[in-house]
């Protein structure tokens, strides 16, 4: 994360111009002009030291613009930033693209507690357990909610609790607040698990945004739900969200 300030002297060293990458999701290249040097993280953690490199073509050198954040990803909206947006569709195996929706959702969720940039196959393997090598999914069980790290995914039945749709949106809101970003689930059609990071004022599920594993996009809870899950009638019934924020 990367903060702007007013320069005083030395204004043409501080030039910049952003380069687009993805304008839907705000995501551009830092460029120092007089020099063609681009701004550059040591890594994904908290304070990690920032340097002008050259052109790598790196996803380490694309930026986000986005509100003011509090450490840890929190803000005034409730925004918290995922460092990557995953497709199910774009992984290889059919029964993935299809039915992939909770792994994906939970990479991504994975992504921004462990601050690593994985990928839509990054949990293709096992991870070791008290009770032996488990697979992280597959196409007759599939997600387990662990992660590749090895903690779990909890999974949180207070959503149904909330008799309207209204309730439903505060209690995902309060989640969000706390630096966690729910994945949410809708049971119409086949059933879709969406990842909730921002919200808007108001209180309906157009005022939730998700990242959608369907396509990888920024969409709202709403749109998400009329795509996959035949409307918003039948409301969140599931919740499932990491044990803490990093």
């Amino acid at each position: 994360m990367c903060d702007f300030f007013r320069v005083s002297g030395n204004e043409r060293d501080a030039l910049i111009d952003l380069l687009t990458v993805d304008a839907t999701n705000n995501l551009y290249r830092i460029k120092m002009i007089n020099h063609n040097l681009y701004l550059t993280p040591a890594s994904n953690s908290n304070g990690a030291s920032l340097t002008w490199e050259s052109a790598s073509g790196a996803d380490n050198q694309v930026w986000q613009l986005c509100t003011t954040q509090t450490s840890g990803g929190g803000s005034t909206s409730g925004k918290i930033v995922i460092p990557v947006w995953l497709s199910q569709k774009n992984h290889p195996v059919p029964w993935f693209q299809g039915n992939g929706c909770a792994v994906t959702a939970g990479i991504m969720a994975a992504a921004y507690r462990d601050r690593e940039n994985y990928t839509v196959t990054s949990f293709d393997g096992y991870v070791t357990t008290s009770d032996g090598n488990i697979k992280l999914w597959n196409s007759n069980k599939g997600y387990t909610w662990l992660t590749k790290n090895g903690w779990s995914f909890i999974l949180d039945t207070e959503v149904a609790k909330r008799p309207t749709d209204a309730e439903t949106v505060a209690y995902i809101k309060s989640i969000i607040d706390t630096g966690i970003p729910p994945i949410c689930y809708c049971p119409g059609g086949k059933g879709h698990w969406m990842l909730a990071f921002d919200y808007t004022s108001g209180s309906s599920f157009e005022d939730i945004i998700i990242i959608d594993p369907a396509d990888g996009t920024r969409k709202s809870l709403a749109a998400g739900m009329n795509l996959s899950c035949n409307g918003t009638s039948l409301g969140i019934t599931k919740i499932r969200k990491a044990p803490s924020k990093h």
